[in-house]
């Protein structure tokens, strides 16, 4: 008897207790009984009669549900609330846009960084011409991006996930922000004598953003979006519809 209760004081047996509330379907809590549940199966490969292929490369139903269920079912319950879901909801479909612009960010601001042009200078050297990286000086905007997307990050974490109760809503939240801050730190340099052109604070944008969608368990498909090749027959696509001439293709 002293061994055991020795062992109960040195092992606390489930330490933590997490309840949540019920995941609904057509207004009836999800039941094998009732027969209205859904397979996993089923949410990853959801029925769709589009043909439109390049759809199907951007698509990522698992990672779409990943967003549904951070924030809630699309509200701004808690996770201990009652959801109910549904494959054509609004809150599913709002679900897959914010992917799609998580995703379109991510590929659009790694071409920006890696665009060659940009990021290297030419010099002649025995007669020969040859790229050479410059490092440029960061200016004060620079340095409030960076500053903006540390706080971003910090929100993220410590608001949205461990001091406020697992807020999926408030880190998705901040995902878009550091998309928001990205977007406006390249755009301008599209308008003349208004240019960001040094990439360091952006590979830190982009470098945090995969790191928080890969801390909450994103596939490669979304966390990797603008750095892992195209297959030939997407490339194909791509080649076909845009009229793209770069040599590596990137997966949407």
């Amino acid at each position: 008897n002293n061994n055991n209760n020795n062992m109960k004081e040195e092992e606390e047996w489930i330490p933590h207790w997490v309840h949540t509330g019920h995941l609904h379907i057509d207004g009836l809590k999800m039941s094998k009984s009732l027969k209205n549940f859904i397979t996993i199966q089923e949410i990853l490969h959801p029925n769709n009669d589009n043909t439109n292929s390049i759809l199907k490369i951007l698509s990522s139903p698992a990672d779409n549900f990943r967003l549904w269920c951070l924030t809630a079912g699309g509200g701004s319950s808690s996770y201990r609330s009652n959801v109910t879901y549904s494959e054509d909801s609004g809150s599913m479909k709002e679900a897959g846009r914010t992917r799609e612009r998580i995703v379109q960010f991510l590929i659009e601001a790694t071409e920006w960084i890696n665009d060659d042009n940009n990021n290297h200078s030419n010099s002649q050297e025995g007669g020969r011409t040859t790229a050479t990286t410059t490092k440029k000086k960061w200016s004060l905007q620079d340095y409030e991006f960076y500053s903006a997307c540390n706080a971003s990050v910090h929100r993220a974490i410590n608001n949205g996930l461990l001091q406020n109760d697992l807020d999926g809503t408030v880190f998705v939240q901040e995902l878009i922000n550091l998309v928001e801050l990205g977007q406006k730190y390249y755009c301008p340099s599209f308008e003349e004598g208004n240019a960001n052109t040094n990439r360091d604070p952006m590979r830190h944008c982009v470098s945090s953003l995969r790191k928080l969608l890969s801390l909450v368990g994103f596939t490669d498909k979304t966390v990797k979006a603008g750095i892992i090749p195209l297959s030939s027959e997407e490339s194909n696509y791509n080649d076909s519809n845009h009229g793209t001439n770069n040599s590596t293709k990137y997966l949407i």
